[in-house]
């Protein structure tokens, strides 16, 4: 009785005999072999130096993206917000770290600023387009004071 579900036990014996035990005993294994699978997915611990990594990884494809770009306004907007959110990242990873709440109601307010920034750069860009046609980087010498 300790390898049948509780569902099983509980069966009447015409439910029993209606019962494809060949499909069931399938469903069954795959079933334990998606749980291990996932046990195995889940139990994988990454340490504080892969999000670093991964952080300041990110941080210099949005400054390699800034020094490149010298074309699209779009894409310089993508990396200033790359920016943001690797600096975002390692903020919250030292807040774990550290067991301290600061760092990521910090990090929030990071990204409530960052929210706001795009919003405004994206609306002056519309703006600009509205009026000049166009929003190409050599255009863009108009706006120097």
């Amino acid at each position: 009785m300790e390898g049948l579900p509780t569902i099983v036990i509980g069966m009447g014996w015409s439910d029993l005999r209606s019962l494809d035990w060949k499909k069931w005993i399938l469903r069954e294994r795959k079933k334990k072999k998606r749980e291990k699978r996932m046990e195995r997915i889940t139990s994988v611990k990454l340490g504080r130096s892969f999000y670093l990594r991964v952080s300041s990884r990110l941080y210099g494809i949005g400054v390699r993206g800034r020094r490149v770009n010298r074309r699209s306004v779009l894409i310089l907007l993508m990396c200033v917000e790359m920016l943001l959110l690797a600096a975002n990242r390692q903020l919250i990873v030292y807040s774990v770290y550290r067991d301290d709440r600061m760092g990521q109601i910090f990090a929030l307010m990071v990204l409530t600023v960052a929210a706001g920034e795009s919003a405004v750069g994206l609306a002056i860009l519309v703006v600009y387009f509205r009026v000049h046609g166009t929003i190409a980087m050599r255009s863009m010498n108009l706006l120097h004071g």
